[in-house]
């Protein structure tokens, strides 16, 4: 992901606010109410303990043995620390078996050392906490009821961040991101793995109906096509089967949803982007003379690009049907994306003919002649004659 992309903290402020808005006008209640419980224990809270230095919480039992009274707080904060540490992460370990049957590579995404970290964390406190009702003096108890009770608050925001890591929209960014890292370090089994990863969520995500999961595994892929073969035309860390096998896993998910067009729909639409972006960044580093003929360019053109218009004119070939007719006109804009960022003469002419194929389909074909004005403007848009 770019940096552009990366939303930064006010968006996310933006976004949750708007999330929260959303909500039924009952639960916001619930929640304000909630806050305001909160605010006012712990300013009651902040109030007894400026007014009973020697120990605040020994207000509820003036007059009694206060050893007995301070292991009676510590053993009830170590029993509700280790209820809620055994309920919280058994219920964490049952949702990440849910997303796990995508790909089980979903387990070491969502549980990762912040996690780990936080849980083995939680469960030396509630050690520490039982340990102490050994030694029950009054500062004891003050720091044990102190951290006990942060760790208890803190709850919901492991909640939240569990919640977030286990979003199946999520989840095939950080595997593109681990593939581009294995990439940085040649670790070529690894990439292999994430690749096998998203191809094996796309096919869960289409059995089971999870468009959008499946759709964010599409985008995912499309994004690999393209870092993987920023790799390929780099000769000291050349990825040709990698980049190969993301070519294969796109253009096989596109023919297994061909009945559901909105699915290869996505992936067309990305691909034009992905191709427009390689071409501009190879024109960009090229020196390339400009009356160069296709033959002396076939050999340079990025692998990333010639990729993107294959599994186009793939999907192209296979439209056949009235419900289709949108995914055609999508192949057809796809190649435009590539058309236009196409500086160079002989790879322009190239491009054109795929474009020029495809929209004489819709002369052809009677399902689709009903776009014959669109199709009409996009050859304008572009310069393309008849």
């Amino acid at each position: 992901m770019s940096e552009d992309e990366k939303p930064n903290w006010k968006s996310r402020f933006y976004q949750c606010h708007f999330r929260f808005w959303k909500k039924p006008l009952w639960l916001r209640i619930l929640v304000g109410f909630l806050f305001f419980c909160s605010a006012v224990i712990i300013s009651v809270s902040l109030i007894y303990l400026f007014r009973f230095p020697k120990g605040w919480h020994h207000c509820l039992f003036i007059g009694t043995d206060l050893n007995a009274h301070n292991k009676y707080l510590l053993s009830a904060t170590a029993q509700i620390l280790g209820t809620i540490f055994a309920l919280v992460f058994s219920i964490a370990l049952v949702a990440g078996q849910t997303v796990a049957r995508y790909t089980h590579r979903a387990v070491n995404i969502i549980f990762d050392w912040l996690i780990l970290l936080y849980a083995g964390t939680f469960a030396l406190v509630t050690i520490w906490v039982l340990w102490c009702i050994q030694y029950p003096s009054n500062s004891l108890t003050r720091v044990a009821l102190v951290i006990g009770g942060f760790f208890i608050l803190s709850i919901p925001v492991f909640i939240f961040h569990l919640v977030q890591r286990m979003n199946l929209q999520w989840i095939p960014k950080r595997l593109k991101e681990i593939c581009v890292e294995a990439l940085k370090y040649s670790a070529e089994g690894k990439a292999r793995e994430m690749i096998d990863a998203l191809d094996n969520i796309v096919t869960v995500a289409l059995k089971q109906g999870n468009l959008e999961a499946l759709e964010a595994a599409e985008k995912s892929l499309v994004d690999l096509l393209l870092e993987v073969g920023r790799y390929h035309n780099d000769p000291q860390r050349k990825q040709p089967e990698l980049h190969r096998k993301v070519f294969e896993t796109l253009y096989a998910a596109c023919l297994e949803a061909i009945d559901n067009p909105r699915v290869p729909q996505v992936i067309i639409e990305k691909l034009g982007k992905v191709g427009a972006q390689a071409i501009e960044e190879w024109l960009k580093s090229s020196d390339i003379p400009k009356d160069a003929t296709y033959e002396e360019i076939k050999k340079e053109i990025p692998q990333t690009a010639l990729y993107a218009i294959n599994i186009i004119m793939i999907v192209e070939k296979a439209c056949k049907k009235e419900i289709q007719d949108r995914l055609l006109f999508a192949c057809a804009v796809a190649l435009g994306e590539m058309l236009k960022a196409s500086t160079l003469e002989p790879l322009w002419i190239y491009i054109a003919s795929k474009v020029k194929h495809v929209c004489e389909r819709f002369k052809e074909e009677q399902w689709v002649r009903s776009w014959s004005d669109k199709v009409r403007k996009l050859k304008s848009d572009l310069g393309i004659t008849s």
